[in-house]
């Protein structure tokens, strides 16, 4: 990190960390919280390691590629402590901006942890991917629920640091997306538009899945197998590219439709821009989830109706299950160190709404500094238009204009973007 003003960010960062270390400690009435890392997972007969990546409450407090086997250690009244595996330093880190931040231990091993943890350990909290080291080390609270949910239910509040690097990677998706579109308007294969995606976010893989698929392939709504053949001309109706990009490990989400001709699939992708516009309108602090999602709903009957894919009304599209079979997506996710953080799932700290229905799992309440991946559209496939002509509202389909869609698979689109006090600041757009 260069010394500039994200520096004083972090460092305001890294002690609202620990004020939340502190008040954890003090709730549970235990003296050590230990965050670990992590290791590379080995894949039995393949004689190769995935790679790695260190946990998400790791990687909040310090996120550095070569973390491996490494421990931050946090008391109610010591500075934070960190322990790097020996193997993995590097010399300048003792320049960067957050080496002064932590006491700082090197191991020559990565069983050398042990000499620095307290006997007995009764009183001390593991939070990491490894139970079965813990369990190894004499760790008796291994993963507690309460604290689990403690930090997802915080981390959805981002720092000021948070949302520095949230912005950072939501420039850096959109210069990736922007090469995106520039290859495919080019005729560029799925393979090619996906290593120019690559290339511009300065990235060699992602640890999340991408979409890139033509044509019929965008309703099957998974991610495709990429050709390295480009499509003849004639066949280029559409493209969906959904993919991530990432700053100093905060994730944002980004995705887009794009049509080759000017026609009525172009039509549609400018109208259901709009429809995500209206649905940022309705994106405010004070608002559940459920409700958003309730009200996007909303939104896209009254798209389809306008559209004249619908040939009923918006409240007949609401009652009939069509929405569910053409847009299965969630509406809203939140996202930050990682894809759909699980902290939308809990109304308070304490994990007390983690066992909620399923009707009732988006019970979070919107709030300020909350940094949520919201998405629109429809997908069309045979499969579920066979549905749709079993069922009880086929009647309500405009078949002539979703037949002509079938061609171009669906249209959909993602956006994140920063709850603040006033709506939403789009970071993607």
């Amino acid at each position: 990190m260069d010394e500039s003003n994200d520096v004083v960010l972090y460092r305001s960062h890294i002690e609202q960390l620990c004020q939340r270390s502190r008040a954890l400690l003090q709730a549970m009435q235990e003296q050590l919280l230990v965050i670990h890392a992590g290791h590379a997972l080995h894949q039995i007969f393949a004689e190769q390691s995935l790679p790695f990546v260190p946990s998400a409450l790791f990687r909040q407090w310090l996120a550095i590629g070569e973390s491996e086997h490494a421990w931050i250690i946090t008391s109610q009244d010591a500075p934070a402590q960190l322990f790097l595996l020996q193997e993995h330093f590097d010399p300048a880190w003792q320049h960067s901006s957050w080496w002064p931040l932590f006491e700082v231990t090197l191991l020559r091993s990565a069983h050398e942890i042990e000499r620095y943890l307290p006997q007995p350990l009764a009183h001390s909290i593991y939070l990491g991917p490894h139970p079965d080291i813990a369990k190894a080390l004499g760790f008796e609270l291994i993963n507690p629920e309460l604290a689990i949910h403690y930090f997802q239910y915080h981390r959805a509040t981002k720092t000021d640091y948070e949302l520095f690097c949230l912005r950072q990677a939501g420039v850096i998706a959109q210069r990736g997306l922007q090469q995106v579109h520039d290859r495919f308007y080019q005729g560029a294969s799925g393979l090619d538009i996906y290593l120019g995606y690559l290339k511009a976010i300065g990235c060699a893989y992602l640890n999340d899945p991408v979409q890139v698929a033509f044509n019929e392939q965008i309703g099957q709504l998974s991610p495709m197998r990429m050709s390295a053949q480009p499509l003849p001309e004639k066949d280029s109706y559409s493209l969906w590219f959904n993919g991530t990009a990432e700053f100093r490990g905060y994730r944002v989400k980004i995705g887009r439709c794009f049509g080759f001709r000017r026609d009525y699939y172009q039509q549609l992708v400018g109208s259901l821009e709009q429809l995500l516009l209206d649905l940022t309108d309705e994106l405010r602090q004070g608002r559940p989830l459920s409700d958003i999602s309730r009200r996007y709903r909303h939104h896209l009957a009254k798209w389809l109706v306008e559209q004249e894919l619908i040939q009923g009304n918006i409240q007949q599209c609401l009652n009939s299950g069509l929405l569910d079979i053409v847009s299965p997506q969630p509406v809203c996710e939140f996202v930050g160190l990682s894809i759909n953080e699980p902290g939308a799932q809990l109304r308070d700290p304490t994990g007390s709404d983690i066992l909620a229905q399923p009707s009732d799992k988006d019970v979070r309440i919107l709030g300020s500094r909350q940094v949520i991946a919201f998405n629109a559209g429809i997908f069309v496939n045979p499969n579920r238009l066979e549905l749709l002509k079993k069922s009880s509202w086929v009647d309500l389909i405009n078949w002539p204009q979703i037949d002509m869609l079938q061609h171009y698979g669906g249209i959909t689109m993602t956006d994140t973007g920063i709850v603040t006090d006033d709506g939403i600041e789009r970071i993607t757009a």
